[in-house]
């Protein structure tokens, strides 16, 4: 797939995030943070009710690959927005999101695949960045906070997120057709 355009994704495709080991029917990554060492696991599925308890289950909103989609990821970034998320502030976000930030990214040598989650219930979200290498996580990061507002964009809106965590991809089990 050409790199920085959305990838088909499975209708329906949802997304966890937990703290005990799973594996996703759609994939698997599992996150060691940086500095704790603790294991965050992202699971993706193709069916809801695959997933377990619909607590946390996220919707998977965008799936965007990148110049190494294919390559197996050893850096990722999960941006968290605490909900309860305004509607304006959402509609603000995905707005961003698709016409400002993705474009920006799509020539980022070394990005592999950027995942935007969406738990309605709670209205909060959650952005996975996966990269051949903690360099790329900082390109990404440069190239991002160094691109210009579109015309109509709200800086009030755009707040960014409420934590960033940085994390080295130790398994990645993701059928051939999500890369």
């Amino acid at each position: 797939m050409a790199s920085g355009r959305r990838r088909p994704t499975i209708i329906g495709m949802y997304a966890t995030l937990r703290t005990t080991e799973v594996t996703g029917t759609a994939g698997t990554y599992r996150l060691d943070h940086v500095g704790t060492g603790r294991s965050l696991h992202l699971a993706l599925w193709e069916r809801a009710e695959d997933a377990g308890p619909a607590a946390d289950l996220y919707e998977v909103e965008d799936d965007v690959a990148g110049t190494a989609a294919g390559e197996a990821p050893a850096a990722a970034t999960v941006l968290s927005f605490d909900g309860p998320l305004s509607p304006a502030r959402v509609e603000a976000a995905r707005f961003g999101g698709r016409h400002r930030i993705q474009p920006a990214l799509a020539g980022v040598p070394g990005l592999v695949r950027t995942l935007t989650l969406w738990h309605p219930g709670e209205r909060k979200a959650a952005v996975v960045t996966l990269a051949t290498s903690m360099a790329v996580l900082e390109d990404v990061g440069t190239v991002v906070n160094s691109t210009a507002l579109l015309p109509g964009e709200d800086p009030a809106l755009l707040t960014g997120p409420d934590r960033v965590d940085i994390h080295r991809v130790v398994r990645s089990l993701v059928e051939e057709t999500q890369s």
